[in-house]
């Protein structure tokens, strides 16, 4: 009895001895049987559906829910972007006729001056009483190592561009309306989704598919046919002069291009930064082009009809370039 109570003792000694020189579990195995514990542990049934849901979102093949705010966001965007474009091309058509009721009785370069600085008081205004906007880049990176150019002077170049077309094409514009009808400058302006469609294939990256070729084709297509009638019932002694179709195919060339800048810096600069420095850009164009005009219609009239109607084209310019401006921060190129 003494040999086998000397036995297991020596055996439990050997045990504990053993256990004692074992080398410790290494530190991501104690990690594994951590959380091994931890999923052990019993969860209430409501905190398991929340579980299903984030598992479920966390996964390759769902969408997370940031992807999907910036879906519904895209979808909503794009039913106010189309409202937009709607409602720029009402008043343009507006602001187009009755600056044709009083292209004799005031020179053009009156209601550039007119509608630039109304455009930069009104957006001005905005501005200052607005605390989240100012003269900044609201999501600029600044510059990286490697760079040669800071993102900030691209984006002001590119503001610059935007600028520029801006004010040439309004002042193309109004010549072009002096010039020809009414209907063939729209009827001109309004194939500049073709051009779009092509520029911001190479600026902006967007794929050229099907259904906006075929959509471009039919929106031109029925502007020419609703063109064509009109055409032909005009009976007035008006005489036509070449230049305004120039004046209207460069308008043409440079809406589509200050449409895909527009949106490419869209995301850095507010809708009211870009629409005022538009109007500085159409003053400062209104008073360089005040020698070019022709020196028989005043440039400041006597009647106040004619400064009435030139003030409701104004405000009407300017309501439509907000729009214009508007529904590329929603997502419509």
């Amino acid at each position: 009895m003494a040999s086998d109570t000397n036995s297991s003792e020596l055996d439990y000694h050997n045990k504990v001895s053993s256990n004692i020189s074992r080398d410790p579990l290494p530190l991501n195995e104690e990690k594994r049987l951590q959380k091994e514990a931890e999923a052990s542990i019993t969860i209430p049934s409501q905190s398991m559906d929340s579980l299903d849901i984030i598992s479920v979102a966390n996964t390759s093949r769902a969408p997370s829910l940031n992807t999907l705010f910036t879906i519904n966001r895209c979808s909503a965007g794009g039913n106010s972007g189309l409202f937009l474009a709607f409602l720029s091309g009402i008043l343009m058509t507006i602001y187009s006729s009755c600056y044709k009721i009083i292209k004799k009785d005031i020179n053009l370069s009156a209601i550039l001056l007119l509608r630039g600085m109304f455009q930069m008081f009104l957006m001005g205004s905005m501005i200052m009483g607005l605390k989240d906007l100012g003269f900044r880049f609201s999501s600029t990176p600044e510059i990286q190592p490697g760079q040669r150019i800071n993102p900030k002077c691209i984006i002001s170049l590119i503001l610059s561009l935007v600028a520029a077309c801006a004010g040439f094409r309004l002042l193309l514009i109004f010549g072009a309306l002096k010039r020809i009808y009414m209907a063939n400058v729209h009827t001109i302006l309004n194939g500049s989704p073709v051009l779009v469609m092509i520029f911001s294939h190479f600026v902006l990256n967007d794929r050229c598919n099907i259904i906006r070729s075929i959509s471009t084709v039919f929106l031109v297509g029925g502007v020419v046919l609703i063109f064509q009638p009109y055409k032909f019932v005009m009976l007035d002694s008006f005489e036509e002069d070449i230049g305004g179709y120039f004046m209207a195919i460069g308008a043409l060339v440079l809406s589509a291009l200050g449409s895909v800048f527009t949106k490419k810096i869209s995301s850095n600069l507010s809708k009211q930064m870009i629409a005022f420095i538009l109007g500085i850009a159409i003053t400062i164009v209104g008073f360089f082009s005040i020698p070019f005009q022709d020196p028989s219609i005043p440039l400041l009239p006597t009647d106040g009809l004619v400064w009435g109607i030139a003030v409701v084209v104004a405000i009407l310019g300017v309501l439509q370039q907000f729009c214009i401006i508007g529904k590329y921060f929603f997502y419509i190129a």
